[in-house]
């Protein structure tokens, strides 16, 4: 059946077909419920009329959506109108590597940007225990943009239809869309035949040539067999010719299985040694012999230097005579030449795995000896430990000191340590500093309430927090020289020049919107060395140390990758290395080695419901930001960002009845509404080009052009911005010039709290837009807000506040009492909001303690009864679990987690 223009399938308006095989036709068409083009696929009527292969069908294709890689295409939606089943995918422009390779071989910088995006996106399918199975150039996509997207992710698992012939003129042995099916939308995934329901053990499934040892004795395969496909497509990738192409299907069999592929050449003879390697351990034929990871394989390309023994491959250009009169020229040329000629590169750094167990390393430093090396991390959610690696020693040792985290190492070998550290907001943490023996030891314990600190032996520079939430940072110890609101501002990565006369620090500064570093000295005085725009947090300034010297350098992380900088006293700044990933500089030896912790952060959604555990997550920061009274609605954050606040933020919906999130916008979602029907939004960080046209159209509405969002230089008119979850307009309600800043707001009903600045005092509000002002009824002092929390009140007639989120008030919205003290907190211990009968309150334990414990809370006597414990699934790398939301009934929760996995690596070659 073919749908003309206009037809409707679900919430989809087909615009025209853009494609046409074997396993179904592929359109163009218009997602009229999101305002989107997406490209929709129609299943044949036989597959379609079989209820096993269809649940089959959407179940891959439900795996396959959770992925939402940018290296992965994304599969919308799945559905039927009548008989008619389809999915609705990601509409992509630009053509698929096939098409590309036909011209000739690409370059080969450009062979390896395409190589090192495919392996990302392989790794977030395995991560997902999703394999591919048919990895080929017709499943790679390339994007107009340079973007390279894998299709067809686990989902060609049908019965072999395959005999051999000569020629081998049609290699694929499972049903497949034709290569130039479309240019504009490929169809990405196939379906099973029609002569078969499921694949069974021991079939042969694949693309002839491009299969695994494994894959072709139809044995049961793991993500080991794509890496082997990959270096098929990466040999093609470099040499324009296919590593196991034989005259027939037996012959191709048979090489696959016992033949080593050609020497791989470019255009101008052999490749690196070390490029040549990669593509061979991928080749393998023992899966046990290969690379275990596809980021390992990732990691492997990112760190080449060179591509070609010689220079760069370049198409071979016939010589030209050159005229008697110009060989007097080229010869000074070569003279001069051989004077100016660059130094040869120097080699790439050579990399040593440190930690072997996985966890979380918090912080490492070198010994004296510039060889020692001594860390502290977490294990398996655990309290942190200290470890120690001597030289001549197999692996690290634990040093017995528990619960403990390390912030220096002195010139005699003695530790500093934060003992009994607790998380708070911001990725602080809080606790005891302590000295110890570097061997292990008596510890002995010097001062309360210290967020950081630095230590050579001699001099010392401390961080704290007092209980207004100001910072304080003294240096040396005894002498603040920076005194300033730890709402607004940070402080991290504590570093003592040798000889210990100078103090580095990565300084963030919210009010400015800008992260620094800089040095202070003796007298207090601060000299900036670097700055950086539009990271308000120095989220991505993540690690500083001395060089031998002199040199002060730094991590920073942009996009997929982390840059190693080494700045000048004077601010200059050089380039040390550039490598794949998120990286973190902790510390460099007198020798020039240095300490690089591999970071892979993971922000996660899970919900609890029935007794059941479901993790929500989309790319790899994924928050929960609201949680509908019902318990059915779930708003999520996905951003780089620990709250967001960037420009690549993107709010979502999900529906605990539905298969996957919903995208509703870009912006940061900021709260739900109770009935889970609306919900704010903050485009603070966006353009008026970035806005979609029901935005548009809602400040037109409210009189205002969108050109205010951004309009920072002369006098806004300050706004919420709140959109509807499903059908609806969005609305943009103005308010009062008076209002200097204004930030989160709760819904219920016509009624809206929302916090506002007047007079650089920050308070809150009640408010019935179209009757009255808004009308403050929080006193002064109490106008802080706690990401996380719930605290209207279900009848909504009194409000749970603060004003540095340790002593908190239940303050009645319409006035006519004295705030109340909420009493009964225990330590660390957080609010999560409001009982179903509006009598108490659902507290929670300290922010990277497990499990996490939750109890009700009496806020009028102080008693407590407990109420259900959780654990996250997996807790390796638990760093906290940030958020959490739970219905008044407590029959449902949702919980941001955060993980991180850590491997230190000492680094050779870095040329200080």
């Amino acid at each position: 059946m073919t749908l003309e223009p206009g037809a409707h399938l679900g919430p989809y308006v087909i615009l025209s077909q853009i494609g046409l095989g074997g396993m179904g036709v592929v359109y163009k068409a218009k997602d009229s419920k999101l305002d989107r083009l997406v490209a929709v696929k129609v299943l044949p009527a036989s597959m379609a009329d079989d209820p096993v292969r269809v649940a089959r069908f959407e179940r891959e294709a439900k795996a396959v959506a959770a992925l939402s890689h940018p290296n992965v295409m994304g599969i919308f939606d799945f559905g039927r109108e009548g008989r008619t089943c389809y999915a609705a995918m990601e509409l992509l422009e630009g053509e698929n590597l096939r098409e590309r390779l036909r011209p000739g071989i690409l370059a080969p910088r450009k062979a390896l940007d395409i190589a090192v995006q495919v392996a990302l996106g392989l790794a977030a399918a395995h991560d997902k225990g999703i394999l591919h199975r048919d990895i080929k150039p017709e499943n790679i996509f390339l994007c107009k943009d340079g973007q390279v997207k894998v299709l067809d992710f686990g989902l060609a698992k049908a019965m072999p239809r395959w005999s051999p012939s000569p020629g081998l003129q049609e290699e694929t042995l499972t049903a497949s869309e034709p290569p130039s099916a479309t240019r504009q939308s490929p169809v990405p995934f196939r379906a099973p035949e029609a002569s078969d329901p499921g694949t069974q053990a021991g079939m042969v499934v694949g693309t002839l040539g491009y299969m695994s040892p494994e894959q072709v004795r139809g044995e049961d395969l793991d993500a080991r067999s794509d890496i082997f496909s990959f270096g098929v497509l990466l040999f093609e990738l470099l040499s324009g010719q296919r590593a196991f192409r034989k005259d027939t299907a037996a012959l191709t069999f048979e090489a696959i299985l016992n033949q080593d592929p050609p020497e791989l050449k470019g255009p101008r003879g052999p490749l690196s040694p070390a490029l040549e390697s990669i593509v061979g351990h991928c080749l393998e034929k023992r899966p046990e012999a290969r690379f275990q990871s596809m980021r390992d394989i990732a990691f492997a390309l990112q760190h080449l230097d060179t591509v070609s023994q010689g220079s760069p491959m370049a198409p071979h250009k016939p010589r030209r005579r050159v005229p008697a009169w110009a060989l007097g020229i080229l010869a000074a040329l070569a003279v001069a030449a051989a004077f100016l000629r660059p130094a040869p590169a120097p080699p790439a750094p050579v990399f040593h795995r440190v930690n072997t167990a996985p966890g979380t390393l918090e912080s490492a430093f070198f010994g004296p000896d510039g060889r020692t090396i001594f860390y502290s991390a977490r294990l398996q959610g655990g309290r942190p430990e200290i470890f120690a690696l001597y030289p001549g020693t197999e692996g690290p040792r634990a040093l017995g000191i528990a619960d403990a985290l390390l912030l220096g190492v002195s010139a005699s070998g003695e530790l500093a340590l934060l003992r009994n550290p607790v998380r708070r907001f911001g990725g602080r943490f809080s606790g005891l500093l302590a000295q110890a023996p570097g061997g292990g030891g008596s510890v002995k314990d010097i001062l309360e309430d210290v967020s950081d600190a630095a230590w050579d032996g001699q001099s010392m520079a401390l961080l704290a927090m007092d209980d207004k939430g100001f910072l304080r940072l003294e240096f040396p110890s005894g002498r603040a020289v920076f005194t300033e609101d730890g709402g607004a501002t940070g402080i991290k990565c504590l570093r003592l020049a040798p000889g210990g006369d100078r103090l580095a620090v990565i300084h963030s500064d919210s009010n400015r919107g800008v992260s620094e570093i800089g040095v202070f000295d003796r007298k207090g005085t601060l000299k900036v060395l670097f700055s950086k725009e539009g990271d308000s947090l120095a989220q991505t300034l993540t690690g500083l140390a001395w060089s031998p010297s002199g040199e002060l350098w730094f991590t920073e992380w942009e996009g997929d990758q982390t840059t190693l900088w080494a700045l000048s006293g004077r601010g200059a700044k050089r380039l040390v290395w550039r490598g794949e990933g998120a990286k973190q500089l902790m510390d460099i030896s007198p020798q020039g080695r240095a300490l690089l912790a591999s970071q892979r952060v993971h922000r996660g959604v899970f919900v609890q419901r029935d007794g059941a555990t479901r993790e929500i997550s989309i790319l790899e920061g994924t928050q929960a930001t609201g949680l509908s009274a019902d318990g059915r609605t779930l708003l999520l954050l996905e951003s780089p960002a620990l709250d967001g606040g960037t420009a690549l933020d993107q709010a979502y919906v999900y529906r605990l009845d539905e298969a996957a999130p919903v995208k509703l916008a870009r912006g940061n979602p900021m709260t739900l509404a109770p009935d889970g029907s609306s919900l704010q939004l903050s485009i603070d960080f966006l353009g008026p080009k970035d806005l979609d046209r029901g935005a548009a159209a809602a400040f037109q509405q409210a009189g205002l052009t969108p050109g205010a969002v951004k309009d920072a230089k002369g006098d806004p008119v300050g706004y919420f911005f709140f959109m509807p979850t499903g059908a609806g307009t969005s609305r943009v309600l103005p308010m009062p010039r008076r209002f200097r800043g204004l930030g989160t707001a709760f819904q219920r009903g016509a009624e809206l709290v929302f916090q506002g600045q007047e007079n650089d005092q920050m308070g809150w509000y009640h408010w019935i837009p179209g009757k009255g002002e808004p009308r403050l009824f929080t006193p002064e002092g109490l106008g802080a807000m706690v990401a996380g929390l719930t605290p209207l009140s279900p009848d909504g007639t009194r409000f749970i506040a603060t004003g540095n989120a340790k002593d908190w008030f239940i303050v009645p919205v319409h006035g006519g009492s004295a705030p109340q003290p909420i009493r009964g907190l225990a330590k660390g211990e957080r609010i999560v909001g409001w009982t179903g009968d509006g009598r108490g309150i659902h507290v929670r334990s300290e922010l990277a303690a497990l499990p996490v414990v939750l109890r009700r809370l009496d806020p009028a006597t102080g008693t407590g009864t407990p109420v259900r414990a959780f654990t996250p699934p997996d807790p390796a790398g638990h760093l906290q679990v940030r958020s959490v939301f739970m219905t008044p009934d407590a029959r449902t929760v949702a919980y941001t987690c955060d993980r991180k996995l850590s491997e230190l690596f000492e680094v050779d070659g870095l040329h200080p």
